[in-house]
C-alpha cells in the first residue's frame, strides 16, 4: 500500500534477502545477516522488487566481482589493457575504409579477456574512466600513425564509449586535446554509444554529445 505523504501517494518497493537458519554452518548472528545481505543484494541485481533465499554460490559471485575490481585497479597501474583494431570495409569498393578500437585486457593468469569478462564492474566501479582515458589516447596515436603512414587514406577510427565515460566531468576538453596533440582531423573520429548512455546520464550526456558534435566528431 502507498504512504501519503503532503497529499501524495508514494509507491516504495522492497528487496528482501533471506538465509535459512536451519544451516549448520552459522556460529554467529553476524554470519547470517551477512548472508542475508548477500541475498538481498541478489535480488536487487534480478529486478528489484523481489526476494531472495541465499545460496553459496550467492557470496562465490561477490567474491568474484571483488577480485575483478582488485584486478582492474592493478591491471590500470601495470598497463595491461590494449586495443585490437577492426577492419571497417566499404563493400561496393573492398576498401578497408577505418577500424573499430576493441578493449582487452591482458590478465596474468587468466590470459587476454574481452570487455564481457569485466567491462560491467568497470562500469560500476567507475574504473572505466580512467581505463577509457587511456584507451582514447592510444586510439588517437595509433589514427596518427596511420594518417602519417597512410596520408592518402581518410581512415576513420570507431570508439566505444559507456555511460560513466559520457558523463564525466571534463570528457570533451579531454577529447579536443587529445585531438591537438597528435593532429588529427575530428572527423576521423566516430564515437559510438549505447541507448543506456543517453537513458542513465540524459542531461550531461545530451551536453556533451552536443559538444562533441560540434568538434565534428562523428556520433
Amino acid at each position: 500500500e502507498p504512504f501519503h505523504i503532503r497529499g501524495h501517494d508514494v509507491f516504495s518497493s522492497v528487496s528482501i534477502g533471506i538465509a535459512l537458519s536451519t544451516n549448520e554452518r552459522y556460529q554467529t548472528s553476524a554470519d547470517m545477516l551477512r548472508d542475508a545481505d548477500t541475498a538481498m543484494y541478489h535480488a536487487k541485481t534480478e529486478g528489484r522488487s523481489r526476494y531472495a533465499v541465499f545460496h553459496p554460490a550467492m557470496r562465490d559471485r561477490v567474491i568474484r566481482r571483488l577480485q575483478i575490481e582488485t584486478d582492474l585497479r592493478r591491471g590500470i597501474e601495470r598497463n595491461e589493457f590494449f586495443l585490437v583494431y577492426q577492419p571497417i570495409v566499404e563493400l561496393s569498393t573492398q576498401q578497408t575504409i577505418g577500424f573499430e578500437a576493441l578493449l582487452r585486457w591482458r590478465h596474468p593468469q587468466r590470459g587476454v579477456l574481452a570487455p564481457a569478462e569485466f567491462i560491467s564492474v568497470a562500469e560500476e566501479t567507475g574504473l572505466i574512466v580512467p581505463i577509457g582515458q587511456k584507451m582514447l589516447r592510444e586510439a588517437c596515436i595509433q589514427l596518427n600513425d596511420w594518417k602519417q603512414r597512410y596520408p592518402q587514406r581518410a581512415l576513420v577510427m570507431n570508439i566505444n564509449f559507456s555511460p560513466r565515460q559520457i558523463a564525466h566531468p571534463g570528457l570533451v576538453e579531454h577529447v579536443a586535446a587529445l585531438i591537438d596533440e597528435y593532429h588529427l582531423n575530428t572527423n576521423t573520429l566516430c564515437f559510438e554509444i549505447t541507448e543506456t548512455a543517453i537513458i542513465e546520464q540524459s542531461d550531461r550526456a545530451g551536453a556533451a554529445l552536443m559538444e562533441l558534435h560540434a568538434l565534428g566528431i562523428q556520433i
